[in-house]
């Protein structure tokens, strides 16, 4: 029977109690213990203790994970992140690194969780028994692509609705006296506020459906 990995239980209260975090760290060497991140959940994993199999990783579905690969073989390093794309995406993989480190997209040694174990099984590694295959690299591009159409959608409605926000800014700082003195003026702005209120509705009941979302394919 699969367990939860070490700090996957308390991990799991949180998603349980619809708390869904921006990533999921997952430290993989000896000293996975030491140094842990503090932006996000961490799960430490050590490299002489996992197997292919052993963990239930039902804690970070619907979340991004990423791999602090410090240590250990590639023989093992391969199915625990066959695993975890699996179970999530995206999943992106760090190379000689701390969980501490201030990651960015342009931090050296770091690799997409489909492209790290395409490129591991041309020189002939197996994923063992996580059976990482061509339907399975199909199934997480699908997810990949589907977490970062949501997270464009989100993105481009969050800046429209900033740009609405500053045209409001500007109609106040231009019109220190009442609105009502300027009927054109205050009816723009009565305008732009109901269009902002719109804008938060669906921005907030979007935050809400994902977690909700999220957390049910955790449950």
């Amino acid at each position: 029977m699969k367990k939860l990995p070490p700090y996957g239980a308390k991990l799991l209260k949180q998603r349980n109690a619809h708390v869904t975090p921006a990533r999921v760290w997952v430290i993989f060497g000896r000293d996975c213990w030491e140094r842990l991140p503090v932006d996000a959940p961490s799960i430490a994993i050590s490299d002489e203790t996992f197997a292919p199999g052993l963990y239930d990783w039902t804690p970070v579905v619907g979340v991004p994970v990423h791999v602090v690969w410090r240590s250990g073989p590639k023989e093992k390093a391969l199915p625990l992140v066959a695993e975890l794309a699996q179970a999530t995406a995206p999943v992106v993989v760090h190379f000689f690194g701390d969980g501490d480190y201030p990651y960015t997209a342009e931090q050296p040694f770091q690799i997409d969780a489909e492209e790290f174990l395409s490129e591991l099984q041309r020189f002939g590694l197996d994923p063992g028994s996580t059976c990482w295959s061509a339907h399975a690299a199909e199934d997480y591009n699908a997810r990949w692509w589907e977490y970062h159409a949501a997270l464009d959608y989100t993105t481009k409605l969050y800046w429209y609705r900033q740009e609405k926000v500053s045209e409001v800014m500007a109609i106040l700082d231009a019109n220190t006296g009442d609105l009502n003195d300027n009927p054109p003026e205050d009816a723009k702005y009565r305008a732009l506020m109901r269009e902002i209120e719109s804008l938060n509705a669906i921005l907030n009941n979007d935050e809400q459906q994902n977690s909700e979302e999220k957390n049910s394919g955790a449950a």
